[in-house]
């Protein structure tokens, strides 16, 4: 790949600081050690017992741009890169970001969010409203990550906060707004495809195909679905008849509702196989 576009400006003439925080791997600590400047996110927080676990924070230099973005794109390490004016300190940065650490929803529960890992930052960053984005970002000018998720467009993303915010209260954990626990809900459905594409791999060939299938498992209410293996089921059916398949669940999603009764997956497969015939026979 090129260099991204927001990074061919040189940054030292820039008004910009550019990081990169990597998301653990088994291999981060050996991929790392060329690049100077590290900090240790969890070090010093809740966190701190499990420090050999925690995302790095790396300050980005000119003349290692180009070696951290191969490392990048031959996917050995993994991450966020962002910037802030070169006026906020790094210790204000990691402050902020310690406190992203963690999340409140539903109320007062609380999570360890790792937002620099691609397959979230997919989905969080891209999928949010922009204003609540914005909001979290906070001191951060510039979030960027290289979106080679099996959903994803598979070139770098790149969101500007317009809207920088430099007097937080470092305090309060964040409560995810409606928008942003929206976003995260396709997390939950990606561990669903992971098993579906892994048993049925023919079926995966571009990132759309993914995508796709969040449409599918959004109507997955409509059946008393258990097991993580009727959730293949429905995938499968939903593939073998590609071309009928949000037809049928939107019928079937009217006819739940008219019958207060959930739909089945055999009642599924018939309506399927029936729209088939009538496509076929030009009915």
């Amino acid at each position: 790949m090129n260099m991204p576009t927001f990074l061919t400006q040189n940054t030292q003439d820039s008004e910009e600081q550019w990081y990169f925080l990597a998301h653990y791997s088994q291999q981060l600590t050996k991929h790392i050690v060329n690049y100077g400047d590290s900090h240790n996110l969890y070090q010093g927080t809740d966190l701190n017992d499990a420090r050999d676990l925690s995302p790095i924070l790396i300050t980005i230099n000119n003349d290692q741009r180009s070696a951290l973005l191969n490392d990048i794109e031959c996917e050995r390490l993994k991450g966020l890169m962002l910037a802030t004016k070169k006026t906020v300190q790094l210790t204000i940065l990691m402050q902020q970001l310690r406190q992203r650490l963690f999340v409140k929803f539903d109320k007062e529960r609380k999570a360890i969010f790792h937002f620099q890992n691609p397959r979230v930052a997919s989905h969080f960053f891209r999928q949010s409203l922009a204003q609540d984005t914005h909001a979290w970002m906070g001191n951060i000018k510039k979030l960027a990550w290289l979106d080679n998720v099996p959903w994803g467009s598979q070139q770098w993303e790149m969101i500007e906060n317009n809207s920088l915010n430099l007097s937080q209260d470092a305090s309060k954990t964040w409560l995810l707004t409606p928008s942003q626990e929206n976003a995260l809900l396709n997390t939950i459905d990606d561990s669903t495809i992971s098993y579906f594409f892994e048993c049925f791999p023919e079926y995966y060939t571009q990132p759309q195909d993914w995508r796709w299938c969040y449409d599918i498992l959004n109507y997955g209410a409509l059946f008393s679905l258990d097991h993580i293996d009727d959730f293949k089921t429905l995938l499968a059916l939903s593939f073998e008849f590609r071309p009928f398949a949000i037809n049928v669940l939107k019928n079937q999603h009217e006819q739940s509702i008219s019958l207060n009764q959930s739909a089945t997956l055999q009642g599924y497969q018939i309506a399927l196989q029936s729209m088939q015939e009538n496509t076929i026979h030009g009915q």
